[in-house]
């Protein structure tokens, strides 16, 4: 199941660059998963995206869900 509800876009529309790194005020997520990056209040990125997920492939087997 994927959640899509923190998404945002990455791209400067009119650009097509990247959109720079940026402080953000609320923390999205959760604290288990969370990268290093959004544990310190940076904006997300696809880069948070892969590092949570690889968190959850590392915590499955070790987890009662098996």
């Amino acid at each position: 199941m994927i959640d899509f509800g923190f998404t945002s876009k990455y791209l400067n529309k009119e650009t097509g660059q990247h959109i720079t790194k940026s402080e953000v005020d609320l923390l999205q997520g959760n604290l288990m998963f969370g990268s290093a990056y959004q544990l310190s209040f940076m904006s997300t990125s696809r880069r948070d995206d892969m590092i949570s997920v690889s968190y959850t492939h590392l915590t499955l087997p070790t987890s009662d869900l098996v």
